[in-house]
């Protein structure tokens, strides 16, 4: 979070207006129609209202951070046309393929998404019955701390591996608040809850969100990712979304598996496990899955 001593914070601070007032606005902000707005516009249309963007950064040490993996899943990869031998293949998609707003980029805008357990990346990528997939499995690797920027709703689910940093961050949020030797600061611990909230459950075309995750990965400096709860499992799981440079200096792909999906029963799947593939030098080499191979989609 910003330095709270620091005179400019306090200052833009004290305008904010009474609670009620402020909250009013905010949810104003929240009703409004941005779908056909520039990014100058929302930018302009945010900061009538909120008055601040808060910077809710928090460091995890590279000790607890370092080989911990993440879940990408892609769907149907033309293998004419795109070469399954190549990590970039499971990576960031290229920018000029992403063609909408979604929660954590801006259309033209790329970013790595990946999910902490397979099952969410499974279900975030929305597959249909006969489906073809490729689920990367991937592992940081990271040889100094993480930066991130964390959006936990106060409804967190418990069973969420986030659940005792979120519990952390919003002590921590309470405590610097504290020091605070102004009116302002319930409107500020509102505004605070607000952005995870907007953030967690905007709907489409996520007009607010992807502008605020544009402005944290690419304005903001030393972000290295942005990590929301993910709505396929009622929050019990994360997705995160990494700045493109991280990924290239300090993510590495680990395995790949070719499934295909036969059927669905609510956030399980029945499906046939196709091929695996592990890079080796400088391809990924392929082979034929064997009985031990085993990934939880279930």
């Amino acid at each position: 979070m910003k330095n709270y001593f620091d005179d400019e914070f306090i200052n833009i601070l004290n305008k904010f207006p009474e609670l009620q007032t402020f909250k009013q606005n905010l949810h104003e902000l929240e009703t409004l129609d941005l779908s056909s707005c520039t990014q100058d516009q929302i930018h302009n249309k945010y900061f009538d209202r909120a008055i601040l963007l808060p910077n809710q950064g928090i460091i995890l040490p590279n000790n607890e951070t370092d080989s911990r993996y993440v879940y990408r899943v892609r769907l149907s990869i033309t293998e004419n046309k795109e070469n399954i031998n190549l990590i970039r293949t499971f990576s960031y998609p290229d920018s000029s393929l992403c063609q909408k707003n979604n929660r954590a980029n801006l259309k033209n805008k790329t970013v790595f998404y990946s999910a902490d357990i397979p099952l969410t990346a499974f279900l975030e990528s929305r597959p249909k019955i006969n489906d073809v997939g490729y689920m990367g499995k991937w592992r940081l690797i990271c040889d100094r701390d993480l930066t991130c920027v964390a959006f936990f709703p106060t409804d967190l689910s418990k069973k969420n591996c986030w659940y005792q940093t979120a519990i952390f961050k919003q002590q921590r949020m309470i405590e610097e608040i504290q020091k605070i030797k102004s009116d302002k600061s319930p409107q500020l611990e509102y505004l605070l809850n607000y952005t995870s909230e907007i953030f967690a459950y905007e709907k489409s075309p996520y007009s607010i969100s992807s502008w605020i995750a544009n402005k944290m990965l690419f304005e903001f400096d030393g972000i290295d990712f942005l990590v929301y709860p993910s709505s396929m499992l009622s929050s019990d799981s994360c997705n995160l979304a990494f700045h493109p440079n991280f990924v290239d200096k300090y993510i590495q792909l680990i395995s790949v598996i070719k499934f295909k999906i036969s059927d669905f029963v609510e956030n399980s799947a029945t499906y046939e496990i196709l091929s695996i593939g592990k890079p080796d030098k400088t391809n990924i080499v392929w082979r034929n899955p064997e009985q031990d191979d085993i990934y939880p989609f279930n």
